[in-house]
């Protein structure tokens, strides 16, 4: 059975990623990219609802026949949901009961861990022969990011684990405290280039630099991690 839609030299529908804590502007950038004609055919599967709601014909939601994860986070307790979640939105697509897609990106909660969803996009044997895990987007809060790494583990693991990190709100703080920013991500993370953004507004072509054939690294799963 082939994919609906592919994109991506091995024929899979390549995945991002997006995690960052609550608040951080995660649904901001969805908002931005999900308008944005290069990603007219990407499918959004997220696990949380945000002070800002998204309207895009391919938002999924887990508990109806047109799929968002609106409860809980994506771990271990609901990976069996998640790999259903998208063996469903496969075979939509497949029967024409959804517009096909040749994109998707899954928005974790603010909590998540993201090594459980990447766990199921490489190892469950329907979806890993479907889809193409293309890398962790981490978006971060820069006003409140340094808090959060110093109370919450899971702000460190999912900096530790992005392949590339957005730098959210950085039109609101002064250079120097935004360079600082910079320096504890880099610390943390020293090969994922950082992006600043302010009000979501981020090029989605930065997707096509993330995964295996894009002009960056390979997915950091792949790498050591350093937290």
């Amino acid at each position: 059975m082939s994919p609906p839609v592919s994109d991506g030299p091995d024929g899979r529908i390549p995945v991002t990623v997006i995690t960052g804590c609550l608040g951080s502007g995660k649904t901001t950038l969805l908002n931005h990219w999900v308008k944005q004609p290069e990603l007219a055919d990407c499918a959004v599967l997220i696990n949380e609802f945000g002070a800002i709601g998204l309207d895009h014909h391919l938002v999924q939601k887990l508990e109806t026949p047109t799929l968002v994860l609106d409860s809980g986070c994506l771990c271990c307790s609901l990976q069996g949901s998640l790999v259903e979640a998208l063996r469903d939105l496969f075979l939509q697509a497949l029967r024409r009961q959804i517009k096909p897609f040749r994109r998707l990106l899954i928005e974790t909660t603010g909590l998540a861990d993201p090594s459980p969803v990447i766990f199921s996009l490489r190892h469950d044997p329907f979806i890993a022969q479907r889809y193409r895990f293309d890398g962790t987007l981490t978006v971060v809060d820069a006003v409140h990011i340094r808090q959060q790494l110093a109370r919450l583990p899971e702000a460190g693991k999912q900096v530790a684990m992005a392949d590339r990190l957005a730098i959210s709100k950085a039109d609101l703080i002064a250079p120097a405290a935004l360079a600082a920013v910079q320096r504890q991500l880099g610390e943390l993370n020293p090969g994922a280039p950082q992006q600043p953004m302010a009000h979501g507004a981020l090029s989605p072509a930065l997707l096509e630099q993330m995964g295996p054939f894009g002009s960056g690294h390979p997915p950091r799963q792949s790498r050591v991690l350093r937290w």
